[in-house]
């Protein structure tokens, strides 16, 4: 926090590249205390006080592997959602493959009409409570 304040400073004898390139290191070393509404803060913090040239900056996020932090409120909630929607789809696939599979063993008559139906029942109710979400 005090290398975020100190880029507001007016300290003239700092190297701002080198205390970007500070904030950055500490914010992927502290990867798991801090989530990405905190990352987003220390990025557009950044932005507004480093005064260092876009490019070097990026080349920094780079070097620390903080280049993937959103860089504006709207792309921070279009990747929240994103991922979201992607832990979705593969819960949603998951359950639709494990009822195609039930399918198939009910047609190669593996399993009794009973079996199938006790046995799709409770994921057919998971599926329909994920798509009541959406």
């Amino acid at each position: 926090m005090c290398k975020l304040l100190a880029l507001k400073a007016d300290d003239r004898n700092t190297d701002r590249e080198t205390l970007v390139y500070e904030i950055y290191s500490t914010a992927e070393s502290m990867a798991d205390l801090i989530n990405n509404d905190k990352k987003l803060l220390i990025e557009q913090w950044v932005n507004a006080y480093s005064n260092v040239p876009h490019t070097s900056v990026e080349k920094i996020k780079k070097e620390v592997n903080m280049s993937y932090t959103a860089t504006t409120i709207s792309e921070h909630i279009w990747n929240e959602g994103k991922m979201e929607g992607v832990i979705e789809g593969e819960i949603k696939g998951e359950i639709k493959g494990q009822i195609k599979i039930l399918e198939s063993l009910y047609i190669s008559t593996v399993l009794s009409k009973e079996q199938f139906e006790m046995m799709v029942e409770p994921l057919r109710k998971q599926l329909e409570k994920i798509q009541c979400v959406l």
